[in-house]
């Protein structure tokens, strides 16, 4: 969205509308991945604590 702003900007308004649009979208992705990243942390230690529990022990959930 924001390349395709900044690549049609003939005037400095547009340019500084593109770059702000690019801003905002690495802002989201830098969030989201901030996001994945604990999603995958949460999981890997939920795993490691069934591992430890041993087979055939109730885990809390």
């Amino acid at each position: 969205m924001g390349s395709a702003q900044s690549g049609d900007a003939d005037t400095a308004d547009g340019i500084h509308a593109g770059a702000y649009a690019m801003m905002i979208s690495d802002a989201l992705d830098i969030a989201a991945a901030a996001l994945a990243i604990l999603v995958v942390l949460r999981l890997t230690r939920m795993q490691h604590e069934k591992a430890l529990a041993g087979p055939g022990a109730p885990v809390a959930v």
